[in-house]
């Protein structure tokens, strides 16, 4: 990897979590997200070293479903033609985020790096997720006590900023630096996934601080940062994948994750009561658990669940409904809008409005703006990574399965995070570093 590449990687890290801010914004659009802007560069860097240098592209089943992705989303143009309810430019918008982000899964995943530099980038990512939690961690507080600072309104205009924090019960919830507390959440699942393999197979002072006691404070903000943003969705995930987990190491994983979840079951407690001692009300928010579990139990029906999960669920399903009137390639991206409204949402639906943007959930969404063939692609770019990095992970040893071992539950996360649309930045980075550690396997197992 050489040093500009080097550069733009580190700063394009930092500058991911920034995708809900613009420098200016022209007719309702965001012009120079920072993200979109390191993104950029990144990618005019990549084409000289291909058409120059000679760089070989790497083909697998990751850059092969992304390029499908991308065919299958440009089918939507077709919608101009046959339908009456099609904005180009609405699409035009998506569309050309999903090639943005295309191009830097292809510039990230063919550099070349060697296990210095995959230290230098996992320590790199590890620590602005620190600075970022620490700041959720504060504002949490800030927000419940009134105290300055707790909020940082973000410039996207075509992000709807939750000015309210996100009230659950008297808890007002954390975004950090996101738009809303789902994103902060979700933005912390990643470098959790990656310090929680480094720590439980002692291999975080390899690829993180030298320091395991560094490593273990980290850790340990991540966490309350992520407890904090109280996001139903992401606890849901993180469940899930330590049950993958359970399962995938034949039990024996579970003496891991008893021994190094001791701190955490302390560390939960501690947090809640540090937050009821200064006046926080977090014991009002565990409500909507106790909701959601009665529901799944079987002990309350529907309407008694809170507005959002209501309001998640019946948006998924009127988009199968646009889905089964558009099988094929869907109604184009960014254009679900347009459809919804003619649609009977079920009468448990909370909002009177009908008109929505996103279903809130990245699989049945495909399915409405891309069709069957959209649907498939995208099912390839994670399910085909998955099983990728799951077949690397079984034949190797050492540090450099460790590291796989960190990506396959990083495919997870995402496959599981239905919440946040597909052409999230956060979503794209983590793919592209994936495949660089797929791709590098030869520099990365050398001594």
């Amino acid at each position: 990897m050489d040093k500009i590449e080097k550069f733009l990687l580190i700063l394009y890290i930092f500058a991911v979590p920034f995708f809900g801010y613009s420098l200016f914004n022209y007719r309702g659009l965001p012009v120079g997200r920072p993200d979109i802007i390191v993104a950029i560069l990144l990618i005019l860097i990549f084409i000289p070293k291909v058409l120059i240098e000679r760089r070989r592209i790497k083909i697998n089943i990751g850059s092969s479903a992304v390029l499908l992705l991308v065919f299958a989303a440009s089918l939507g143009l077709f919608n101009q033609y046959i339908s009456d309810n099609f904005n180009i430019f609405e699409y035009l918008q998506t569309f050309s985020q999903l090639i943005i982000v295309s191009g830097v899964f292809f510039a990230i995943s063919n550099m070349k790096i060697n296990k210095k530099e995959i230290r230098t980038i996992i320590k790199v990512w590890i620590f602005s997720a620190f600075l970022i939690a620490f700041y959720g961690i504060y504002q949490a507080i800030a927000r419940n006590l009134g105290l300055p600072f707790s909020f940082i309104h973000t410039t996207n205009p075509t992000l709807a900023e939750v000015t309210a924090g996100g009230t659950f019960g008297n808890y007002i919830r954390p975004s950090s630096i996101f738009v809303e507390p789902g994103h902060f959440g979700m933005y912390l699942l990643t470098p959790i996934i990656i310090l929680s393999v480094l720590l439980l197979y002692n291999r975080s002072n390899v690829f993180s601080f030298r320091s395991k006691m560094i490593n273990w404070i980290i850790f340990m903000v991540l966490v309350i940062g992520f407890i904090l943003a109280f996001s139903l969705a992401n606890y849901a995930v993180i469940l899930a994948i330590s049950f993958i987990f359970i399962i995938q190491t034949k039990f024996r994983g579970l003496l891991k994750l008893f021994r190094y979840g001791i701190p955490l079951l302390i560390l939960v407690p501690l947090t809640v009561a540090g937050l009821v001692y200064i006046g926080i009300d977090f014991f009002s928010a565990l409500e909507r658990i106790s909701n959601l579990w009665n529901f799944l139990t079987g002990q309350i029906d529907l309407t008694a669940v809170d507005s959002s999960f209501r309001a998640r669920s019946a948006r998924a399903l009127v988009a199968l409904q646009v889905w089964k009137d558009h099988p094929l390639i869907g109604v184009g991206l960014n254009n679900l809008q347009f459809h919804t409204a003619s649609y009977e949402a079920p009468s448990w639906y909370p909002i009177s409005q009908k008109v929505f943007v996103s279903s809130h959930n990245i699989w049945t969404q495909s399915l409405a703006t891309m069709g069957i063939i959209g649907f498939m692609a995208l099912v390839l770019v994670w399910g085909g990574s998955l099983w990728f990095v799951y077949r690397a992970m079984k034949s190797s040893v050492g540090d450099y399965k460790i590291l796989l071992i960190a990506s396959y539950f990083i495919i997870w996360s995402n496959i599981l995070a239905v919440s946040t649309v597909f052409v999230n930045p956060m979503r794209w980075i983590d793919l592209a570093v994936v495949y660089l550690i797929l791709n590098n396997k030869d520099r990365l197992t050398r001594d």
